[in-house]
């Protein structure tokens, strides 16, 4: 899929990315993520609730993996989903001919990794996978850059078992 800027590594699913920093991870077309509190529950001990990632891929040679990860209800150690800026471009590394891939502003890497559901479905634009995970630990990073240069981070981590 060209022009993607959102990719998803799942550790053990093989996806068909070429682009370079992000060879052979899932190209995602969209995601979603909730973080919600029930508007009642305005205790100081009630936990903040966590939904599970979903996001949309071509489908591709992940979808095998995800498949199987789903039929056999297999854990994934870790999943990191990361987004570029669309201007977002591969930096020189300071040595000449080595580029750097250009550094994602948002990044979320997950922990214990389940596929809780697959959801093929075509349309005229093509066909597609819906994908929800599950996961138990949680790390959000965003950085503030430019054009792919690296700047501040700004990060926020949870442990749902706790």
């Amino acid at each position: 899929m060209a022009g993607s800027n959102i990719y998803i590594k799942i550790d053990g699913i093989t996806g068909e990315s070429a682009v370079f920093g992000h060879e052979g991870e899932i190209e995602v077309v969209s995601w979603d993520w909730v973080l919600y509190r029930n508007s009642r529950d305005q205790a100081p001990t009630k936990k903040t609730s966590v939904g599970n990632l979903t996001f949309v891929h071509e489908v591709s040679l992940a979808s095998s993996g995800l498949l199987n990860y789903l039929i056999q209800n297999k854990m994934a150690p870790k999943a990191v989903l990361s987004a570029n800026k669309p201007t977002a471009q591969p930096q020189a590394a300071g040595i000449v001919g080595k580029l750097l891939p250009a550094q994602p502003f948002l990044s979320l890497t997950l922990q214990n990794v389940m596929v809780m559901s697959v959801k093929p479905y075509g349309c005229m634009g093509g066909h597609y996978e819906q994908v929800e995970l599950s996961f138990t630990k949680f790390k959000h990073d965003y950085a503030v850059g430019v054009a792919g240069l690296p700047g501040p981070k700004a990060t926020v981590e949870y442990d749902l078992t706790r």
